[in-house]
């Protein structure tokens, strides 16, 4: 028989064995997956973060690599460091001025909404027994209502050192996946090359260079939609926090902040930020909940046809529908994250669509 048949009929009989010892394995394989995942998720969210970080310092590298010293570039070690640090001292200083404007405001609201509660508790069970409900619990409820641990600086303490010791494994995992991160991205270059060879030795050519080109688009389509995103999030926050100030809606500088962080997610994350702050506003402003929407919504139309046009252009040239449903299926799967980062990577599916 021919040697090449015979290598053939190997192959299926090993293939078949393997097939029905996963069938009538199954339970132990999905356990032994997730074992296995749950030992190298610091690696892949770190690898995953150095993704996400990879496009705000290569356009940090590409503005240090013009600085001249004495007519000398600067070396490319010292670039990598310059851009790498800049985008931390970015990321940091925006989740610094964001939690300066979000944690006062939500701690008051709380305080607003227990004392409301507790004024107005009574008569809301009043109507509750009217109708024939049981309220034992809710009043049992309502007395052990207690907001002292938000409101002075030994409750907080408290409450934080509490929060931190049930998260120790969750803080260490994830300190590791960012010193992973760091060392991936100043080693990204020798990491992209090997990258590459290994890929050319494990696959036949053809779908070697498929998998490289695939690689490379998803890097460039995340890489413009995350730096355009970047500038609208910051235009389209400023110019809420300007129109809501004018028209002296409450929270303006919250509700702002919150449009800037969710205006990533196209078409629900900004309406989700107004709904935050009409929220936050029925406790503390309910007349100016209707100001707020009015204003908001002709911010938000003039925003997305004036300005987003011009500022993200074609980075990411998807239809609302499928951007729609690529918000839809990411979150669903992955949560937030997986809201944002579906958008480029439909991107690059329909640009290989179209080329098949």
């Amino acid at each position: 028989m021919d040697k090449n048949k015979v290598r053939t009929i190997r192959g299926l009989i090993v293939l078949g064995i393997l097939l029905f010892a996963a069938v009538t394995h199954i339970p132990e394989i999905f356990a032994l997956l997730k074992q296995f995942y749950k030992v190298v998720s610091p690696v892949l969210f770190g690898l995953l973060v150095a993704f996400i970080l990879n496009a705000p310092i290569s356009k940090f590298e590409t503005i240090f690599a013009k600085i001249r010293i004495k007519k000398k570039p600067l070396s490319d070690k010292l670039v990598g460091a310059l851009a790498f640090a800049t985008t931390i001292v970015l990321i940091l200083l925006i989740v610094s001025v964001a939690s300066i404007l979000i944690f006062p405001n939500l701690f008051s609201s709380i305080s607003s909404l227990i004392d409301l509660i507790k004024t107005n508790g009574p008569k809301w069970i009043e109507v509750l027994e009217g109708y024939g409900i049981n309220t034992s619990q809710i009043q049992e409820s309502f007395t052990k209502l207690d907001l002292t641990q938000f409101t002075n600086k030994d409750g907080i303490i408290a409450w934080i050192i509490s929060t931190a010791s049930s998260t120790v494994v969750s803080v260490a995992a994830f300190l590791i996946s960012l010193v992973i991160a760091l060392y991936a991205l100043l080693d990204k270059k020798n990491i992209g090359k090997w990258g590459g060879k290994i890929t050319i030795a494990l696959f036949p050519q053809k779908a070697a260079e498929k998998i490289i080109d695939c690689y490379q688009r998803l890097s460039k389509s995340y890489s413009d939609f995350f730096s355009a995103q970047c500038l609208e999030s910051c235009i389209l926050g400023l110019f809420m926090f300007i129109t809501l100030s004018i028209f002296g809606v409450p929270y303006s500088g919250l509700i702002a902040v919150l449009t800037g962080i969710f205006a990533f997610v196209p078409y629900l994350g900004a309406w989700l930020a107004c709904g935050i702050g009409c929220a936050l506003m029925l406790i503390t402003a309910p007349d100016k909940v209707l100001t707020c929407v009015l204003v908001y919504t002709v911010t938000q139309w003039i925003e997305n046809n004036f300005i987003y046009p011009h500022v993200v252009g074609h980075k990411v040239e998807l239809s609302p529908l499928v951007t729609l449903s690529s918000v839809v299926i990411g979150g669903s799967l992955f949560g937030l994250f997986g809201m944002i980062m579906f958008i480029p990577l439909m991107a690059v599916v329909r640009d290989l669509l179209a080329e098949y």
